[in-house]
């Protein structure tokens, strides 16, 4: 999927090829040269990554090599000294044959407690990642800081897309365009059409509801990795349409929602 950068002028996303057709145009120039900046930024990063990768991977095999030497000649002179010592004869000695067995049957004792709390350590383990997979209902620290939702799609269409086509209002995000950030335990402090306000949410049951107006708007999340991301929230129009909300953390919320004019 082509990547596409957002907009410090209309606040949407569009690709590269979209800026670059609009380089010589007042309006979109400053955009344009911030999307070719932040292209030259990732390009040169990922130059980087892949060499940093490169010569890892070299290091890596060029010590490999000397080490299976060693491990291979490590093996082979453990297995000489067993076999040895396996073709020993048994003392006659009653003493020393008892002091054996009773060391044997130590050896047997600590190997079966080791092998008990390896088995017990492992279970913990287990346990400790089904635990950190899930997310308590109350905790909102992803996107206490702020938080963008927006529409994406229009009629299953990408909903920049669909605008440009004339296939979806033209005012279809500028509308839909709100950000937030968690105010306290009950309330969220949202920004839409250039003012802010204050409204209420509710997380449960690894669902978010937040109200915006007389519309209540549910996004269910999932925790994978400790990584929390949220589905889109599908709407039907009154005119038949059907639109994708999406809801996704957005740093830069707390910032804009605080410098509009608050209704309440």
């Amino acid at each position: 999927m082509t990547k596409k950068y957002l907009s410090a002028r209309t606040r949407t996303k569009h690709t590269y090829a979209f800026y670059k057709e609009r380089r010589n145009n007042p309006q979109w120039r400053d955009d344009f040269i911030q999307v070719r900046s932040q292209r030259r930024k990732a390009l040169f990063i990922q130059t980087i990554v892949i060499l940093i990768i490169i010569a890892g991977g070299a290091v890596y095999f060029s010590k490999a090599t000397p080490m299976k030497r060693v491990v291979e000649q490590s093996a082979t002179s453990s297995s000489t000294t067993a076999r040895t010592e396996s073709t020993k004869e048994p003392s006659a000695d009653p003493a020393i044959a008892i002091r054996h067995n009773s060391s044997d049957e130590e050896q047997v004792s600590i190997s079966e407690s080791s092998n008990s709390m390896a088995s017990t350590e492992s279970s913990n383990d287990n346990h400790d990642t089904t635990s950190s997979t899930t997310m308590a209902d109350d905790d909102v620290d992803y996107i206490a800081d702020g938080f963008l939702m927006a529409p994406v799609k229009y009629n299953g269409e990408d909903a920049t897309e669909a605008m440009e086509a004339n296939r979806a209002p033209q005012n279809l995000i500028h509308d839909g365009y709100t950000n937030g950030y968690i105010k306290d335990d009950t309330t969220v402090r949202v920004s839409n059409m250039g003012t802010a306000f204050n409204s209420s949410y509710q997380i449960a049951d690894g669902v978010f509801v937040i109200q915006l107006g007389a519309s209540q708007h549910k996004f269910r999340y999932s925790v994978n990795n400790g990584s929390v991301s949220f589905e889109n929230k599908k709407l039907d129009e009154p005119d038949g349409a059907n639109v994708e909300l999406q809801l996704k953390k957005d740093t830069n919320a707390r910032e804009v929602v605080d410098s509009r004019q608050l209704q309440n």
